[in-house]
């Protein structure tokens, strides 16, 4: 069917010829492709084994599928694009989640003395690499072998669960993979790996830098009115191992209530306790932060057109997280490839990532380590950090 007489477009405005062209140009396309599929030998053993009917069915179902994957190709190539860069982000923090855990490992043994590193003199050193650890010099590049097994993890029950980031300082993330709470990452690399043996190694480095600060403040108290005495504001320097002290429910003040308040006031906080709405058991605290969790991921849940795979578990929340989660882990193993070839492709044009820190923590860090020097110094001790 072809318009060539200009009076079938009389009294059509320029949209309406355009619609009925279109229109024109589609039924042609289909005429074509249902011809070539009824008349072409080459389909014949394709369709052979089928009943006829089902046959003329099936034309007539692609006839309208390749119509549309033909007209709109531009467009579902651009989802296509869109959904690989979705990912992309978490895909690249999944090569700094690599580089953290070797950081990780490594610190654990410098801390215990066991080997030195150009440029790191005392554990606040580390700080400047954790947070730039894409352009950190002590460790290796990423490799095939680490991209392995990230893969194998992201299809782990681990990557799916909960857990305290990579980015918390090194004393608490220490107390946390050491208790099995996580990072994920590095609860599974210690289990496939020899890493594991590095959480037994003493913190030498670090006991021997409270002990020469402490031997630094000791002076400063005795050389100033307590009034005057100061940290110069490096109480929030991490410490390692030390628990926050809870104090968010009613309940959490009851060893000190019933250690250092008299029986009778013991007495008065449990009925303030018993009576007050604020106490709340575990149990509802984890409920409260699982509907959180549901709640949250209905967002999610609407954007995903695919089926979600669920396994088994006794509270259909925690089943429905981690299903989530793993779901998204798929998607990050699928940009994770392209992300690692862009990653090597700048290792090789010698291309950097930037190094950026802080120039008030950097201050901070400096009189820490002036610190640890001076007490050094006070102590009859060489000022330097061979210790």
């Amino acid at each position: 069917m072809k318009l060539n007489n200009n009076d079938a477009f009389e009294g059509l405005d320029d949209d309406a010829k355009k619609n009925v062209e279109e229109k024109v140009a589609e039924e042609q396309f289909k005429a074509a492709v249902r011809k070539d599929l009824e008349e072409n030998p080459k389909y014949k053993g394709f369709f052979a084994p089928y009943a006829r009917h089902s046959v003329e069915s099936f034309i007539n179902a692609y006839v309208h599928h390749k119509l549309m994957y033909t007209k709109h190709a531009k467009w579902f190539s651009k989802k296509a694009e869109e959904e690989a860069l979705e990912y992309r982000p978490q895909a690249e923090e999944a090569l700094w989640d690599i580089q953290r855990k070797k950081l990780f490992d490594l610190q654990c043994q410098w801390r215990a003395g066991l080997i030195q590193l150009d440029g790191i003199d005392c554990t606040w050193d580390f700080d400047v690499w954790e947070r730039n650890i894409a352009s950190c010099p002590h460790i290796a590049p990423v490799n095939d072998d680490d991209v392995a097994l990230y893969m194998q993890y992201l299809s782990n029950p681990l990557a799916a669960s909960c857990s305290v980031p990579a980015t918390e300082d090194f004393g608490t993330l220490h107390a946390t993979v050491e208790d099995g709470e996580g990072p994920g990452w590095f609860l599974f690399h210690n289990n496939h790996t020899t890493a594991g043996q590095y959480l037994l190694l003493p913190d030498k480095k670090y006991e021997m830098e409270c002990y020469y600060r402490h031997l630094y403040y000791l002076a400063q108290t005795e050389n100033k009115p307590s009034s005057d005495a100061s940290s110069d504001g490096l109480d929030y320097i991490p410490q390692k191992k030390k628990p926050w002290i809870a104090n968010t429910f009613i309940e959490d003040f009851e060893p000190f209530v019933k250690r250092f308040e008299s029986s009778a006031d013991y007495q008065k906080y449990i009925n303030y306790k018993n009576g007050s709405t604020q106490a709340v058991r575990d149990e509802d605290i984890d409920d409260a932060w699982l509907d959180e969790q549901v709640h949250d991921l209905m967002f999610d849940l609407q954007d995903i057109k695919e089926k979600i795979p669920i396994r088994a578990n006794d509270d259909w929340r925690v089943a429905l997280i981690e299903a989530v989660a793993l779901f998204k882990n798929k998607k990050i193993a699928k940009a994770l490839p392209a992300v690692y070839e862009d990653y090597r492709f700048k290792l090789e044009m010698g291309i950097g990532y930037e190094t950026d820190f802080s120039s008030s923590l950097q201050e901070l860090y400096d009189r820490a380590r002036e610190q640890v020097l001076d007490g050094r110094e006070l102590n009859g001790e060489p000022r330097d950090f061979n210790f």
